[in-house]
């Protein structure tokens, strides 16, 4: 049933004679660019709006899946509810079925007072699902019979409360690839991507790099503007940004800062971005051979060097695409905050 339902909501979100006009996307909602990768974007998360079924956003790290969500939000019959964000990557696995559907008073040790869940705060509203491939599979359960059912089960209570919830949900991973390893519940997919968007990478609409770099220069609460001159934008522009929108958001601010009151040069910008580099897909072997033709072979330690260097600029890009965050860059890359912290030194 789940699949027919799936295949039928996305038939009907798919007729052309439901299309919006095209928005102005000069900042819409937060969105910014003209291209035609973004237009089509625009136009569909207009139209997914108007459906009030699950949904899952698809896309890679940073390229603004929660803003998307918003919009839908913002869109959407619900506009006027309440919009209530789970990262589910962030949840401890023990606390997840508290947090999500609250517990009574008395329930456990420390529960001195009813906790309402985040299921039933989004009552009537929008229930954002942030990260959901890193849910457990007992986890997965108990929110596909939420889904199911519209109603939710504080824990020690005797009555269930019916909810009105839409649920929307985002991931970075490859959901069907995670069904098929038995990493991730097929009725619970069927479930939540009744329809799906996808956000487009940056690296498939870099017209829109500068547009977005100026859009934020001109939001900076500084007391002198900044610019971009002609070799710092040919960077920008030049560069694969792996970490998509959110990676050049952080690159953007943190050269205005650096710039200290005139343009943003070259010179400004991080070193884990160089000069005159062509556009190549994050990780691609002619990027990586790039690098190392840059590197300097002098010495009896170049080794050490080249590795040390690779390693501050992995931290760098790692902490620009988590905000700042050393906790999470730290688990980005695979290694302990204290090793993150001395390859910083």
């Amino acid at each position: 049933m789940h699949k027919i339902e799936l295949l039928v909501r996305q038939a009907l979100a798919a007729r052309p004679d439901t299309l919006p006009a095209a928005p102005d996307t000069a900042d819409y909602y937060g969105f910014v660019g003209n291209s035609a990768p973004m237009q089509h974007l625009l136009l569909q998360l207009l139209r997914v709006a108007a459906q009030d079924v699950p949904t899952l956003i698809n896309g890679e790290t940073g390229t603004g899946k929660e803003l998307a969500a918003r919009l839908l939000h913002q869109k959407s019959r619900r506009a006027k509810g309440p919009f209530v964000t789970v990262n589910c990557g962030a949840l401890p696995e023990n606390l997840i079925e508290s947090e999500l559907f609250g517990y009574c008073k008395g329930t456990f040790t420390g529960a001195v007072q009813d906790k309402v869940g985040l299921c039933e705060a989004a009552d009537r509203g929008i229930l954002f699902l942030d990260e959901i491939g890193e849910l457990p599979l007992p986890a997965q359960v108990k929110l596909l019979r939420f889904l199911d059912q519209g109603r939710i089960e504080r824990l020690g209570a005797v009555r269930p409360v019916e909810v009105d919830v839409r649920v929307i949900a985002a991931t970075n991973r490859d959901l069907a690839e995670a069904v098929k390893e038995g990493r991730f519940r097929a009725d619970l997919f069927y479930r939540i991507a009744v329809l799906q968007v996808e956000m487009p990478p940056l690296r498939e609409h870099r017209q829109d790099i500068i547009p977005l770099a100026k859009y934020w220069l001109e939001k900076l609460p500084l007391p002198e503007r900044r610019g971009l001159s002609p070799a710092a934008a040919e960077w920008l522009q030049s560069w694969s940004w792996p970490g998509n929108v959110r990676e050049l958001r952080n690159v953007v601010l943190q050269a205005a800062l650096a710039a200290q009151g005139g343009d943003i040069l070259p010179e400004h910008l991080p070193d884990g971005i160089p000069a005159g580099a062509e556009s190549a897909p994050p990780g691609s072997s002619a990027e990586l051979q790039r690098y190392v033709e840059a590197l300097s072979l002098t010495g009896t330690d170049c080794l050490a060097q080249a590795t040390a260097q690779l390693q501050r600029a992995l931290v760098r890009r790692a902490l620009r695409e988590c905000d700042g965050n050393q906790s999470a860059a730290a688990a980005k890359l695979g290694i302990h905050r204290n090793s993150l912290r001395r390859i910083l030194e």
